[in-house]
């Protein structure tokens, strides 16, 4: 969930010495520039002189929102309120450091007094059908979407803004149709904006108009011939032969892009629930939490993982190939983190591994038979291994590349998968692993164990728990 950060502005509280506004502009720059350090020395000269300098307080207060210092951000910007009460920016501002703390309340009466001051004002506008959202307002909300729409044109994060609220909150496919209404607006504004094509491909699939999604993919490619999720996306809307697996390119350019946004989009409005189900299936058989396993994450990502199976773990390891999902990983529970390919790390690995977890990570394979070997040899004799994947309802022993992007496998071929590399007790069982347009994503999570070597009760208690199993 986006909002905006006014803090941009030209206009100025009050009249001030040019110096003065020739210091701050020059801080403003700087900051826009990312050069947060260099950025706040010319504030605090401002500040010295004239330490109740409301534009020096109010940028300043917008630094800190960006370092994640609400705290002082607050104090900040609540002096520039103060001594100007009509600076807009300003309450716009205090409202979003308010909206990270999660104090909700304080952040709607900011957005509405900068509605008193400015009625039509965008930023305020959205902000606060955002908090409104987050505060569980649903239907109070999609009024202020609609009345932000009926602006002339709807500018474009407003659009994308209210395009994932209807895919967080759909109630019908009509909800979706009107999401593909809100990017078809911006093609017609900016036809060739990258992010939009990726987001009308989306709702094109959750209506399943798979002819349509293919040639919004085949027009991206024509604009962009080597953009590597364009190129996956067609064959996944059926208009290119399906690979063997995600490309390393497409994996990076999509993970680097959704990572800081990840855990809220899945975990918070999708109910994106893999690491958990696959905690509910290992716990049994990873014996007492007394941090002695050695325990591989591959495909980390963000680290949900990573604090649930911490109480198991001696010296975690999380890899995953999106440098900017192991930034969010940092400090959830891994002892090392590594940017790899998952096969390559795990052909280089050896048996070390006590316990190896794939949760939402096979999705992006397509024949599971060579990974599944990797996992085994990387495995020491009786080691555990856990996976979830998405179900394809097949009899046969097939997999495929569905218009999501995502890859789906039939339970033969993970039974087939799993006997050839050597696993033994394995258990497969079918849940539920996030929903999509408000239906759930069928899944597999996967326990087995590596052949050859009696396992200690302590170590792993194989239980008959699991719904089904594959002697």
């Amino acid at each position: 969930m986006k909002w905006t950060i006014a803090r941009n502005a030209v206009h100025r509280a009050v009249p001030q010495p040019a110096a003065f506004a020739a210091a701050v502009d020059k801080a403003n720059e700087l900051q826009r520039a990312g050069e947060f350090a260099e950025s706040e020395r010319p504030y605090n000269e401002v500040l010295q002189h004239y330490p109740s300098h409301p534009d020096a307080l109010n940028f300043l207060g917008v630094l800190r929102i960006r370092q994640q210092r609400m705290d002082d951000a607050i104090v900040l910007i609540e002096a520039a309120v103060k001594e100007a009460p009509d600076y807009v920016d300003a309450h716009i501002n205090l409202g979003n450091a308010y909206k990270l703390l999660g104090r909700l309340d304080d952040a709607q009466r900011c957005y509405e007094r900068a509605l008193e001051l400015r009625p039509c004002l965008l930023d305020a506008l959205l902000n606060l059908a955002v908090v409104l959202e987050a505060d569980g307002r649903i239907a109070e909300a999609r009024a202020m979407y609609r009345r932000l729409l009926a602006a002339s044109p709807p500018r474009r994060s407003t659009l994308f803004n209210y395009d994932r609220f209807l895919r967080r909150n759909s109630m019908s496919m009509t909800d979706i149709e009107e999401a593909l209404n809100c990017f078809t607006a911006i093609f017609r504004h900016e036809p060739g904006d990258g992010p939009a094509r990726s987001e009308l491909g989306l709702m094109l699939y959750l209506l399943e108009r798979r002819d349509e999604a293919a040639a919004v993919y085949r027009d991206w490619l024509a604009h962009e011939p080597h953009h590597p999720v364009a190129r996956h996306m067609l064959a996944a809307a059926g208009g290119a032969p399906a690979p063997g697996r995600a490309d390393d390119a497409f994996i990076k350019s999509t993970f680097d892009s959704f990572a800081a946004s990840f855990d809220e989009m899945l975990v918070d409005n999708l109910n994106y629930v893999p690491p958990q189900r696959l905690l509910e299936r290992t716990a049994p058989f990873l014996g007492n939490p007394n941090g002695r396993l050695s325990m591989l994450d591959a495909g980390c990502g963000t680290g949900l993982c990573g604090p649930l199976f911490r109480p198991f773990a001696a010296e975690p390891v999380g890899v995953d190939l999106s440098a900017g999902m192991l930034y969010r990983a940092d400090g959830r529970g891994y002892d090392r983190l590594e940017v790899a390919e998952l096969s390559d790390f795990l052909a280089s690995a050896e048996a070390r591994w006590e316990a190896v977890l794939l949760a939402d990570t096979l999705i992006y394979f397509g024949d599971l038979r060579e990974l599944f070997g990797r996992v085994a040899s990387a495995l020491v004799d009786g080691g555990l291994f856990g996976c979830t994947l998405e179900a394809l309802p097949d009899e046969e022993d097939r997999f495929e590349l569905s218009m999501s992007g995502r890859f789906r496998h039939s339970r033969r071929h993970v039974d087939n998968a799993l006997s050839l590399a050597g696993f033994v007790d394995a258990c497969v069982d079918q849940a539920s692993l996030r929903q999509e347009a408000g239906r759930p994503v069928p899944g597999w999570i996967v326990v087995a164990r590596r052949r050859d070597r009696a396992v200690s009760v302590e170590r792993m208690r194989m239980t008959s728990q699991a719904s089904v199993c594959v002697p």
